[in-house]
């Protein structure tokens, strides 16, 4: 023991100076590179902020298409039944006009002669043939119907084939 404390006087323990580390702005050697870290920043937040604003309106257009869409898609659907009703009434049309022509055809003659000729008074005769000039006018009235509804038969197809060709 005496010689541990006779050393320890004899060389005493070198004494530890604690310096404080005083840093000045102007002597970190790192400020340039948090400067330019701070400004790699910006400029990648405000690349992710003009990538967010691209799909938030890339979002918006695919939501118009597909509003657009839908609306095509009912306006086919529309224009399908509407082609429907039509062929329907076109072959309505044409088995009446059938049913007409059969009557006609197995009637017999209709000229005036023979009008005259089959009816017992004249007033009889001019009643037939007012009634024959209605018949004929309501052929012809259907007739033109029928044309006017094969004619928008074909309208319609052509238009639900353009706009099934124009929307796939």
């Amino acid at each position: 023991r005496f010689v541990m404390n006779f050393y320890s006087m004899a060389y005493p323990a070198p004494a530890v100076i604690e310096t404080p580390l005083v840093v000045s702005d102007d002597d970190n050697p790192y400020d340039d590179e948090i400067l330019s870290l701070s400004a790699e920043q910006e400029d990648v937040d405000a690349q992710i902020e003009d990538k967010t604003d691209m799909l938030m309106q890339l979002m918006a257009e695919q939501e118009i298409h597909s509003t657009d869409i839908d609306r095509v898609n009912e306006e086919i659907e529309q224009a399908t039944n509407d082609l429907e009703a039509a062929t329907e009434l076109e072959e309505s049309q044409y088995a009446a006009m059938l049913v007409r022509i059969k009557y006609l055809y197995e009637a017999g003659d209709t000229s005036l002669l023979s009008i005259y000729l089959n009816t017992g008074s004249f007033a009889q005769a001019v009643t037939l043939a007012d009634y024959y000039k209605d018949l004929y006018e309501y052929d012809r009235n259907m007739l033109a119907e029928y044309q006017n509804t094969v004619n928008e038969v074909i309208t319609l197809k052509e238009t639900l084939e353009s706009e099934k060709a124009d929307h796939l």
